[in-house]
Parts: structure tokens; C-alpha cells; sequence
């Protein structure tokens, strides 16, 4: 009964020490000031006894925290002369406590990147791939004390977004990699950015400015025999659109009459942005009678003939790119001439938006053509805003598109 109640009497962490137990569960000690030992995990190493809060004796001989690769801080220096000196620091666990020496391996690296993605080539099967960082410093990682540290420092030329870590031997950020022989993996990076974030709106001229080169070729024909959509050296669609039959009345008269479209040609585009669509505005030549009828109607001429292509876009954040959905057409006519037998017309428009949008589409959406078109839209925008930095963010509001951008540039 005696030994009971001294059992009964004596802590239990003395009651550990004494039978040589292993705990690696979590401990809260108290932060009393006359602490030198904080407990999280326990572990069995060798040492001596030390004194922890509430009087009971912690034996080191049985408990340490674990070996814990921290990237305690990057320092980044700027020396002017858009120079900058980086400076990183690793420590093994925290700056008090007792724990297990780091047996090292792996290495510590610092490195730096723009953020932003890299464009492919228009056959490639990806639009964009992540850019890759440029090792400025690395060493190997030795063994390393419990609360203590080592340094690593480089020197580079122009901002960037720069990063510290510690990383196992023949790492790649595409696949998994074994882990370091450590705690905690997820405080092993720090990073700094210093690009310059910038905003520019960009407007219908500047875009028409910027994607003239291509999208200023698109063509339309109208006809009965041989209508087309077509970029030149990109992709065409081609089709026909039948001549129409209708009685009419003249005079006492109700004669059948044959009438289709005839030639007609777009000559002018221009381009502008509209509530988050690219929009291709074409006109179209009137010279001549653009509606053929057989006698006794006259052949028509339209004074005003023009389409409008949307190309309704969509920005992707992950890979920092712009794309475009299902294009949209509408082709529309005004001051005739012979009004009476406008109607003749007005019957064959139907016909000429239908197919003429599903050519459009067709031809837009054929995925050569549209990886061409899109690559040439993104490599423009990036060539003109984004040197040496990344695309943060796309928004579009009635007539701009809103480029927000990290870049190295003053």
C-alpha cells in the first residue's frame, strides 16, 4: 500500500525518465522564464539531465525535438545599378531548445524568375508551359546543429522575383522527389519579388495597332457560285449560296423571278474591342448590282454592305493566356436602290448570315488556324507590356482590355 501511494505521489514525467519511456507526442510546457527546455516532440538521444517547469527533470538522454530545415530569411540588398546582392539563411530547428543534428544532404538554392509562362510554338501541343528559374547560388547542405545556421549569397543583375530553398539532391519541380531527412518539408522557401506592377489599358487602336499584321488580312466574297471567309496564308472556307425564285406583282403582272448575290467583296476591316469581344468590323464594295434579278425586275445595288466578326475572348490565369470562344457574324445591308424590290434582299439575308457564320466558324475554329491566331495575339501583347515579367491579371470592360503585369522595366 506504502509504494502505491508514493507511485501515486511522484509526476509522471519522473516516472517516464525513470522507466526509460519514449514519448514522441506533442508537450505544451509552460513559458516560464527559468526554462532552458521547450518539448514539442521527443525523441531518444544521449546527454545528461536538464530541469524543466514545475520541477520535474527532463533526462535529454531519452528526449529531443527532430532534425527541421527552416528557411529563416532571404535578405535582398539593392546595390544599385539595378543590382541587388541576396543573402539566404537555413537553420536547423529554432534558436532555443535541445534536438537532433540535421545529418545533411540536399542542397540550398537560390534562384530567380520572371513568373511568367513561355509561349510554344503554334503546332506544339501545349499554348504554354511555366518558365523555369535560373539558379543563381547553390551548395550542399551539411550537418547541421540544432538551432543553428548556414548562409548562402549571390549577386545578380535586374529585378526578378528571387527564391530560397532547400531542396533534396537532383530535384525537379516536374515530378515527385524524395524527401530531405527532416520534420517539416513546408518551411523549407522563402521568396521576394521585386518586379514593378503596372496596368495598361489597352484600346481598340491599340490592339487594331498591334494585330494588323494578321488579322487585318481576313477577306470576305459573297457570291452565288464561289463565296469565301479567308486569311491568307492562314485558312479559307469556302461555299455557295443558291439563287432564290419569288412571284411578284407588276401592274396586272405576277411573273416568277430568279435573283441571287453577286460579287461582293470586303475591302476595309477595322478592328475594336466591345464588352470583352474582338470585333472585325469589314465593308464591302458597292459599285456595281450586288443583287442579280431576271427580267423584268432591275438588278439591285446596295449602297452599304457590312459584317461584323466577334471573337468573344477569355483570359486563362494559370498559363497567362489569352483565347477566344465561338465567333459570332452578322452581315447587314442598307440604301437600296430600287426600294420597291427590296424585299428580294431582304429574303436572301437570311441565308447569308446563316452560312456565312457557319463558314466563319468553321474557318475560326479549325484548331490550326485558331492556335496560329491566338499565339499571334498573346506574343504581340507580351512583346509590347510583359518584358521580363508576367501577366497577373486580364479584364475587360466595354471598349479596353485591362493588362495587369509584374515586370523588371522602370
Amino acid at each position: 500500500m506504502r509504494c502505491l501511494l508514493f507511485l501515486l505521489s511522484v509526476p509522471l514525467a519522473s516516472v517516464l525518465v525513470a522507466t526509460g519511456f519514449t514519448n514522441t507526442a506533442q508537450a505544451s510546457p509552460s513559458k516560464s522564464s527559468n526554462s532552458p527546455v521547450q518539448v514539442s516532440q521527443w525523441q531518444q538521444i544521449p546527454g545528461g539531465v536538464q530541469q524543466i517547469p514545475g520541477g520535474v527533470k527532463l533526462d535529454p538522454n531519452r528526449f529531443s525535438l527532430a532534425a527541421d530545415l527552416v528557411l529563416e530569411k532571404l535578405d535582398v540588398q539593392d546595390l544599385g545599378g539595378d543590382r541587388f546582392q541576396l543573402t539566404a539563411t537555413l537553420r536547423n530547428g529554432r534558436t532555443t531548445g535541445t534536438g537532433q543534428t540535421y545529418p545533411g544532404g540536399g542542397r540550398l538554392v537560390i534562384e530567380r524568375t520572371s513568373g511568367s509562362t513561355v509561349l510554344t510554338s503554334p503546332n506544339d501541343a501545349f499554348v504554354a508551359l511555366p518558365g523555369g528559374a535560373t539558379t543563381l547560388a547553390s551548395q550542399p547542405i551539411p550537418a547541421i546543429e540544432y538551432g543553428q545556421t548556414i548562409t548562402l549569397t549571390a549577386t545578380t543583375q535586374g529585378r526578378a522575383i528571387f527564391s530560397a530553398s532547400a531542396v533534396p539532391d537532383g530535384y525537379r519541380p516536374d515530378v515527385a522527389n524524395p524527401p530531405l531527412p527532416e520534420q517539416n518539408p513546408n518551411n523549407n522557401r522563402k521568396e521576394v519579388n521585386t518586379l514593378i506592377a503596372r496596368k495598361h489599358p489597352i484600346s481598340s487602336k491599340t490592339l487594331s495597332f498591334l494585330t494588323s499584321s494578321f488579322l487585318s488580312k481576313v477577306q470576305i466574297r459573297l457570291d452565288r457560285d464561289n463565296s469565301y471567309v479567308k486569311i491568307p496564308g492562314l485558312g479559307e472556307r469556302r461555299w455557295q449560296l443558291p439563287e432564290k425564285q419569288q412571284s411578284i406583282s407588276i401592274g396586272f403582272l405576277k411573273p416568277k423571278v430568279s435573283y441571287y448575290v453577286h460579287d461582293i467583296n470586303s475591302e476595309n476591316l477595322e478592328m475594336s474591342i466591345d464588352q470583352g469581344s474582338l470585333v472585325l468590323s469589314l465593308a464591302f464594295e458597292t459599285n456595281g448590282d450586288e443583287i442579280i434579278v431576271t427580267d423584268p425586275v432591275p438588278d439591285i445595288n446596295a449602297g452599304s454592305i457590312t459584317a461584323q466578326i466577334k471573337l468573344p475572348l477569355t483570359y486563362d490565369s494559370k498559363l497567362q493566356y489569352l483565347s477566344y470562344g465561338t465567333p459570332q457574324i452578322n452581315v447587314n445591308v442598307a440604301n437600296l436602290s430600287f426600294k420597291r424590290f427590296g424585299f428580294l434582299l431582304n429574303s436572301l439575308l437570311p441565308d447569308v448570315n446563316q452560312s456565312a457564320s457557319e463558314s466563319v466558324q468553321q474557318l475560326f475554329n479549325d484548331p490550326k488556324l485558331k492556335r496560329q491566331l491566338e499565339y499571334q495575339i498573346n506574343r504581340q501583347l507580351r512583346e509590347a507590356f510583359v518584358k521580363g515579367g508576367r501577366i497577373v491579371n486580364v479584364s475587360f470592360s466595354s471598349d479596353e482590355i485591362l493588362l495587369e503585369v509584374e515586370s523588371g522595366a522602370k
